[in-house]
């Protein structure tokens, strides 16, 4: 068995590092992408049936599909997160993991695990079963951290706004919310592809879980990422 590897992204230390390389099974040639999707199934983390296909374009306009495995998988928190973290928060990362993961307890395919080692930017660590860490990615680490120190700002704004003047200010700020969330989650979409294809609305979930474990926000604020 090859041991785990580190994709988009290099650190020393206890973060390893490594390359990008193409999906097993799947030629990568071209650009073209769809998503097809299958049902629900979940966990206090988070479990949905997922299909995958990839199109290659050529310039000619012939396309050669590839459809990848259907996978089932659950998001989780490190342990090591759920000690340090006061209780609104650890309430709230409860609540954004019961919406992607739901509440049944099946077998999974592949368990996604949020972790930050020491000196080392948030990572992803992708478990075959649920359990054998097969893969480590970093996604693109300057711009997820844009992206929640940029969501983070917008959420304070939004306080200000709902305890100073609550009708005024509100749609601007939540639409400005809304474009740093989908662009949050296109990275993700971006950097976990190679396992598993999301929807821009799973990714939105998953940008959410790691937004609440990322955050500096005080505790009273963290309900506000709902505020819209």
């Amino acid at each position: 068995m090859h041991g785990p590897r580190i994709h988009r992204g290099r650190c020393l230390g206890p973060c390893g590092a490594g390359h990008v390389s193409a999906p097993s099974g799947v030629a990568r040639t071209g650009t073209a992408r769809g998503v097809g999707r299958g049902p629900c199934w979940t966990g206090h983390r988070e479990r949905r049936t997922m299909g995958a296909v990839r199109g290659d374009g050529k310039s000619s306009g012939e396309r050669t599909m590839v459809t990848a495995a259907r996978k089932r998988f659950e998001v989780r928190l490190h342990g090591a997160l759920w000690k340090s973290a006061e209780k609104l928060r650890r309430q709230e990362w409860t609540q954004a993991l019961g919406e992607i993961n739901g509440t049944e307890h099946d077998a999974v395919d592949l368990g996604i695990e949020f972790v930050r080692p020491p000196g080392c930017p948030w990572q992803v660590r992708i478990y075959r079963d649920g359990t054998e860490l097969i893969d480590t990615v970093e996604p693109d680490v300057r711009e997820l951290e844009r992206c929640i120190s940029e969501y983070g700002a917008t959420i304070r704004q939004l306080v200000q706004v709902d305890r100073n003047a609550p009708v005024r200010g509100v749609e601007a700020l939540d639409y400005a919310k809304r474009v740093v969330h989908d662009e949050a989650a296109s990275i993700l979409r971006e950097a976990l592809e190679g396992h598993i294809v999301l929807t821009l609305d799973e990714a939105r979930k998953l940008f959410t879980v790691l937004f609440l474990a990322a955050s500096d926000l005080p505790g009273e604020f963290i309900r506000y990422h709902r505020f819209h």
